[in-house]
Order: C-alpha cells, then structure tokens, then sequence
C-alpha cells in the first residue's frame, strides 16, 4: 500500500496514471497541509479515509468506478471545491463528506447501501440525493444548512433518523419511503419545510420526527404501526388536522 502519510510537510502529489492503487486506505490521512492530490481516479481501488482530515485539500473530489468504500474518504476536507463524486460501484458513503467543505451538489452512486453521516454538517448545497439501493441515512444530511429542495428517500431505506435535522433551508414536502421503521428526529427543526406530513406504513419511531417545523401545513400523519409520537409535531404551529395511530403508547408532547 502507498502511504504519504508520513511526509507531513508535503504539499502536493502526483501520482502518474500508470500507477494503480489497489488499496487507498489512509493513502493521505491526516496531511494537514496537503493542497493539491493529482492522481487518476481509475486506478484508486479504495478510498476509505484515504484524504481524512486533509484541511488545505482543494482539489475536487474523486471516486473512480472501481471504489467500494469511501467511509470517511474527504472527512473534515474543509477547503474542497466543486461537486461531491460518488463511483458507480461504491456501496458505502459512511461519513464520506461529513464536516467537509465541499460546496457543491451531493452524489449518491446506484450501488451505495450506507449513507449514514455522508454529509453530516458539510456545506453542500442543491437538492439532496438518495441511491435506489440506500437503507441506512441515519444522519446523512444532518445540519446541512446550505441544503436545498426538497426532501429525498429511496425506497429501500429502512433508518431515517436524523437524516435531516438541522437542514434549515430544506423546501418542499417531506418524503419517507414505505420501507422506514426509524423517523426520529428525521425532520426536526426543518424551519422552512413545507407541505403535509407523511409517516411510511412501516415506521414505529416517530419521536420529534417534525419538531420546531414551523411551516409544515396540512394535516399530521402516524402511520399504524407507529407506537412512540414523543414531540412528533412539537410546535408545529401551522397544522390543521392532528392524528393519532391506533397503536401509540407513548404520545407526550406530541403535538
């Protein structure tokens, strides 16, 4: 494995096209004054934690087709610019871009199963996005508060928890895909949500699922499997029409 990471002073590196990484683990981590990585993206096999904490990197990001794992690959990557890549065969994004600075739109390849804290506090901006094949989002956009559009959810993802708490300018209405079984805290403090509510058939957990989201208009939604309404719609002042499902046992605060 080729690691430079031990060059600490090092401000950039080229890697000829010739070169194949088959394993970029840690390739970069931690290289604090690192500016600038050329190296072509094909040739990279993975790329889990490979530019961690790479504070001065300002390249844009890569994710060649051959990638898997990009857990942690441009976390704390405070000065990237551009887009955020995703490669086609990658299956898990697990704090790929979380506290980054990337400021343009989000990737999410097809193939990608894990998107837990893929953006967790980043500056990414434009719409979410979400894989078909996505069943984890636990916090995967979580105080992104450049994030606009309207919310996304795959349809085969079971945890939204905190998926978009703290996303301050998220527009439009919310989404939760038939599969879900974990709303907590999904939308909380979504200020500028808009819109009814909705509670997939499978959840169970709807605890401050809308909390503090002033602007959610309409009626609220518990699906019937839902058995925790704790806060669910905690000063939503501009509801209409409240609802319970028939197997809530705990409701404190609900509404």
């Amino acid at each position: 494995m080729m690691n430079f990471r031990i060059y600490t002073n090092v401000t950039e590196i080229v890697i000829p096209e010739k070169v194949t990484i088959t394993n970029g683990i840690n390739i970069c981590y931690d290289m604090k004054k690192l500016v600038s990585a050329n190296i072509s993206s094909d040739n990279v096999k993975s790329l889990s934690h490979a530019f961690y904490n790479c504070q001065n990197l300002n390249n844009k990001a890569i994710c060649g087709n051959n990638v898997t794992d990009m857990t942690g690959a441009y976390s704390k990557c405070y000065s990237l610019t551009g887009d955020a890549a995703c490669g086609p065969n990658v299956t898990n994004m697990s704090d790929a871009y979380s506290y980054s600075s990337i400021n343009g739109n989000a990737a999410c390849g097809p193939n990608v199963t894990n998107m837990n804290d893929a953006y967790f506090d980043s500056y990414i901006s434009g719409s979410p996005v979400c894989g078909p094949n996505v069943t984890n989002m636990f916090k995967a956009y979580s105080y992104c508060t450049n994030l606009t559009g309207s919310p996304i959810c795959g349809p085969n993802v079971i945890n939204m928890s905190n998926t978009y708490s703290y996303c301050t300018d998220l527009t439009g209405s919310a989404a939760c895909g038939d599969k879900v079984t974990n709303m907590c805290n999904t939308y909380s403090n979504c200020y500028n949500l808009t819109g009814s509510a909705v509670c997939g058939p499978n959840v169970t957990n709807m605890n401050s699922t809308y909390r503090n989201c002033h602007n959610l208009t309409g009626s609220a939604a518990c699906g019937d499997k839902v058995t925790d309404m704790s806060y669910a719609y905690a000063n939503c002042k501009n509801l209409t029409t409240a609802v319970c499902g028939p197997n809530v046992i705990i409701m404190s605060n609900a509404y």
